[in-house]
């Protein structure tokens, strides 16, 4: 069922978001939000390329062509982030891999002795993959795994750190350990074109080059749930438990823009590939376009709390998730 929005909201939209740049030129613009279709099946993760969308929850995905179902399966261990490759033919399901014309799991070598890579010995206890992103090209993968200790083992003795983030390539070959902590610390991880990062109560970045962290940021009062870099890798949002969005200039490191995006934990977070908007949604069943100092574009009801937001690659649908649909709207002026 096709459905629109009824209220048309009027926004300067800014041509620049670049703190260093001085006053950005303004355009005014309409959006409306148009429910296009509603898809059964949804999840805490998504990802839209083309004609395909992909949502996935901690232990199974399912992509659709043209909004019909085209594969679904269960994943061999819990998954996070997912990303559809440049070409269609897999989702970058971290830390896995799925063929979507085959409907099966690529064969990749084994994941445990990477995450055991730097261990004194053999673990003692449960090794367990909390967070997971693959680089947009799927070469790198950013694993945050902690240790469960056995009963009557401390956690963590075999390396000094209860938790550990992981770099690592596509032969899963760890080259680098950027960060050490304790269990729960981190809830997001994400890479841009650029940089890397991850967050807790603080959001962290590396350098993709380098592997050198680059800045430590206290942005949230509690804990992020969602990284995204902008498609020129200028600016990082971020969203929290604590209901805001914050915008930070990867030049300076500098928060540029914060404000309540929603009624309750803010979830999700996404830019528009084009235009100077970002999407998100969160725990108030609310998904919401926003410009970049904060003023509010759009939004739209959803049937329960939204998990994930995506774009479409041309900005002309947005695509959100909650745990048991996925919800195609267009974007109209």
């Amino acid at each position: 069922m096709r459905t629109k929005t009824t209220c048309w909201l009027v926004i300067a939209a800014i041509g620049c978001a670049h703190a260093s740049q001085g006053r950005p030129m303004t355009t005014e613009i309409k959006v409306t939000l148009d429910k296009l279709a509603e898809l059964d099946g949804g999840g805490g993760r998504l990802a839209v390329h083309g004609a395909l969308i992909a949502a996935a929850t901690d232990d199974a995905i399912a992509v659709w062509r043209d909004q019909t179902r085209a594969a679904a399966a269960s994943s061999p261990d819990p998954i996070d982030r997912v990303r559809l490759s440049a070409d269609g033919k897999q989702l970058l399901a971290a830390p896995y891999v799925f063929d979507v014309a085959g409907a099966s799991w690529a064969a990749l070598d084994e994941l445990e002795p990477a995450l055991l890579h730097g261990l004194a010995g053999p673990s003692k206890g449960e090794l367990k993959v909390r967070r997971a992103d693959w680089s947009a090209d799927g070469k790198e993968l950013l694993v945050y795994v902690e240790h469960r200790a056995a009963r009557g083992v401390a956690s963590g003795s075999s390396s000094g750190a209860q938790a550990r983030l992981l770099w690592m390539d596509r032969a899963r070959k760890v080259i680098a350990v950027p960060w050490t902590g304790r269990n729960y610390a981190l809830t997001s991880v994400g890479f841009g074109a650029r940089w890397a990062a991850a967050g807790g109560k603080q959001l962290m970045v590396w350098d993709r080059k380098t592997h050198a962290q680059v800045a430590t940021l206290d942005v949230h009062s509690l804990v992020i749930r969602e990284i995204a870099f902008s498609p020129d890798d200028k600016l990082v949002a971020s969203v929290s438990n604590d209901h805001k969005v914050v915008l930070v200039d990867t030049a300076s490191w500098k928060m540029i823009a914060n404000w309540d995006a929603h009624d309750g934990d803010a979830v999700g977070v996404a830019w528009h590939p084009s235009k100077p908007l970002i999407a998100t949604t969160g725990q108030d069943a609310l998904v919401r376009l926003w410009s970049l100092d904060g003023k509010r574009v759009a939004e739209a009801k959803l049937p329960r709390a939204g998990n994930a937001v995506a774009f479409s690659d041309d900005g002309s649908k947005l695509v959100v998730a909650t745990d048991d649909k996925v919800i195609v709207f267009a974007i109209k002026p």
